[in-house]
């Protein structure tokens, strides 16, 4: 499954954080993947225009450190922190960035 890695990770940091998990849904996975899909094709990190919260990006080594990164980031963490459904993609660009997309 693509964006499992990262789902991982992102769940992990909830339970560490004393959240609960969240509720993962096939087409918010969906419209994630592609995102990142589309990121790694044109080689930059944007927001789509999906209408729910969004983190998105790219160049982190793995998706362990993209989820840190996220928790680093006050908006990026507001929105992760307060999602009760999500659903997650990453994919790799031409050169071997690999981009990450959360999308609640």
């Amino acid at each position: 499954m693509k964006g499992a890695r990262l789902t991982a990770a992102a769940q992990g940091l909830r339970k560490r954080e004393g959240l609960a998990p969240l509720r993962l849904l096939p087409a918010l996975a969906k419209v994630a993947q592609l995102h990142a899909e589309k990121m790694a094709a044109e080689g930059k990190v944007y927001h789509s225009r999906h209408r729910g919260g969004e983190v998105v990006a790219g160049g982190f080594r793995s998706s362990e450190l993209a989820v840190r990164g996220w928790r680093r980031s006050r908006s990026h963490w507001r929105i992760l922190r307060g999602a009760r459904s999500a659903g997650f993609g990453e994919a790799t660009g031409t050169k071997g960035r690999v981009y990450y997309v959360g999308c609640f």
